[in-house]
């Protein structure tokens, strides 16, 4: 039913994308850089790359609205033999969204992005990531999900959004990330269910409250047990969750948390390769600083709420990698974040520090910088160190460690 009512918003918002008249907006930029390391856990050394990336706006009246147009996507590659280097999202995202008045629909492909914390995000459960995908951006590695989405706006406190997603892709994980000799593909696992979810948020005096309920299939993939062999799979997740946002003078404090619990859905998972149920909960607190720079501290917690996976036996590898991927290590876990960012008054310069941990022995620090060199060039740092002992969420990560620096031309 989805499918069926989606193919035509794909279809106009593309036949309207290429009919639209010359004073449509298309911008983007080339790049190229020099990256040290990866996310796909290869040894390839350092090599140059390449990357375009484009994005068309095209805004039209409409019925007594506003029609918007929106398409997005990314092309990079490399003499290396690198997929987090080559691998391209040339389509991310494509979609007409329609406004009128207190009232929005919106269909197509998109990245659907929800909560209020940073990093660590309980509610934020629908648009996976290709984390092979290596760019500068935070939210660089998402890619979009197929589906028609509302929002209405009740009055000037109450918001209510809906969204159903066909979501038939998971997130593609590093290789190596899984233990022993077992990998998982190089593609999204596919998935026959379908996602729905939405989320109502108030206005209150004292700041901003939501609740925000998803039900659909997993973003992250694993290996289930299939006869003699095995098979990646994604169980279906149902998530129920909360936050709130509030702003007092120079500080913001934001807090959310969610109840994930997990089932088989549209494979044959026992249950003894499920995920187990959790409770994640994050609290935030935020300073201004001088000029324009901010301090930022959260502290975050997971919290199991069963006991599925079997340490022994013919299953026990298959329950360690599902244990890896969701990173449910220990029955609680606590970690924490700590980070730094500054711009120059004139924001033609820029640098963010983020230290975190979720052991007492492992960390992340993840560091960027921005330099404009003028209206349309600017050039780009990174640098992602992961740390720990096996059995820890950054030490299962630390081969993914990476330096770079690119140059972008904007048009």
């Amino acid at each position: 039913m989805l499918q069926r009512l989606l193919k035509p918003g794909l279809v106009l918002s593309a036949a309207l994308a290429a009919a639209a008249p010359a004073q449509a907006e298309f911008n983007g930029y080339f790049a190229t850089g020099v990256r040290g390391g990866n996310p796909n856990f290869t040894d390839s050394g350092t090599g140059v790359f390449g990357r375009l990336s484009y994005s068309f706006t095209q805004n039209l009246d409409a019925a007594g609205g506003a029609l918007d147009l929106f398409a997005s996507g990314t092309v990079q590659g490399s003499g290396r033999e690198d997929r987090a280097i080559n691998e391209t999202q040339t389509l991310r995202e494509a979609y007409a969204e329609f406004q009128a008045g207190s009232f929005t629909l919106g269909s197509g492909r998109h990245v659907h992005v929800q909560g209020v914390a940073d990093g660590f995000i309980p509610t934020d459960a629908v648009s996976p990531r290709n984390f092979r995908f290596a760019v500068y951006e935070e939210q660089g590695n998402r890619f979009g999900s197929d589906g028609i989405w509302g929002t209405v706006f009740l009055g000037a406190d109450v918001t209510v959004s809906a969204y159903a997603y066909t979501n038939t892709r998971s997130s593609v994980l590093p290789q190596g990330i899984y233990p022993g000799a077992l990998s998982l593909p190089d593609k999204p696992v596919e998935s026959d269910d379908q996602a729905y979810g939405g989320r109502i948020s108030w206005a209150a005096g004292f700041g901003d409250l939501g609740i925000s309920v998803h039900s659909g299939p997993a973003n992250l993939p694993y290996l289930s047990a299939a006869g003699p062999g095995v098979q990646p799979v994604v169980p279906h997740l149902f998530m129920a969750g909360a936050d709130f946002d509030l702003v007092r003078g120079a500080w913001r404090f934001y807090g959310e948390a969610a109840l994930n619990k997990y089932k088989a859905g549209s494979f044959a998972i026992p249950d003894a390769l499920l995920p187990e149920d959790e409770f994640q909960a994050v609290l935030g607190a935020e300073r201004e600083l001088a000029g324009t720079s901010r301090l930022a501290v959260q502290l975050f917690w997971r919290d199991l709420q069963t006991s599925r996976s079997t340490g022994a036996g013919p299953l026990a590898p298959l329950a360690a990698g599902v244990r890896t991927v969701y990173g449910q290590y220990e029955d609680r876990q606590t970690g924490s974040s700590l980070s730094y960012t500054w711009e120059s008054d004139d924001t033609r310069r820029s640098a963010e520090a983020t230290v975190s941990s979720w052991f007492e022995d492992d960390l992340y620090v993840r560091l960027r910088g921005k330099f404009r060199l003028g209206s349309q060039s600017v050039i780009y740092l990174y640098a992602d160190w992961l740390e720990g002992p096996a059995g820890s969420p950054y030490g299962t990560l630390e081969d993914s460690s990476n330096i770079g620096i690119e140059y972008r031309i904007f048009f």
